[in-house]
């Protein structure tokens, strides 16, 4: 049994989370506790998390894209779910009367581009197929070509922002 002096209760230990640097190898709050903390700490600074996790994104390329790989590899059938709903969601947004010829030159620039520069570019949709207040079309004008970096930082989040939207 441990105390947690945040809601004044006696607990399980096993209801508490590790913390390698306390004697008993135990954080001092527990787990609900430190949870409601975590959340209202993040409420209120949430501007700060996210330039938090964006610089260590950037600083640490290599490790998040083998923690991707490593995760897609060990969860490969909620993979294949995400794939597929991709998949599905740009056909349901492909109109019939979409060009896709000219929705193909987007691809070829972006492969004429990296082969050109070395670098990595994606075919970005401006207006997300998948947004949470506004899905976008599979159409050449709903396409620009971002460098990949630029394009995997947006997540979803880029057009919505550009009228104070929040999602």
């Amino acid at each position: 049994m441990k105390h947690c002096p945040k809601c004044d209760t006696d607990k399980e230990k096993s209801e508490f989370n590790k913390r390698s640097a306390s004697k008993d190898g135990l954080r001092w709050w527990c787990r609900s506790c430190d949870h409601s903390a975590t959340n209202k700490w993040l409420s209120i600074n949430r501007d700060v998390h996210l330039e938090r996790q964006k610089q260590w994104a950037l600083k640490n390329k290599e490790q998040k894209a083998s923690k991707a790989k490593a995760w897609a590899k060990n969860n490969r059938h909620k993979e294949n779910a995400r794939t597929a709903k991709r998949k599905a969601s740009k056909i349901a947004a492909t109109p019939a009367w979409s060009d896709l010829s000219a929705v193909q030159d987007f691809y070829s620039a972006a492969l004429a581009f990296r082969m050109y520069t070395g670098q990595e570019y994606h075919v970005d949709h401006i207006v997300p197929l998948q947004g949470k207040t506004v899905c976008g079309l599979h159409v050449p004008a709903n396409l620009q070509i971002l460098v990949a970096s630029e394009n995997l930082s947006k997540q979803h989040r880029h057009w919505p922002q550009m009228w104070g939207i929040k999602e």
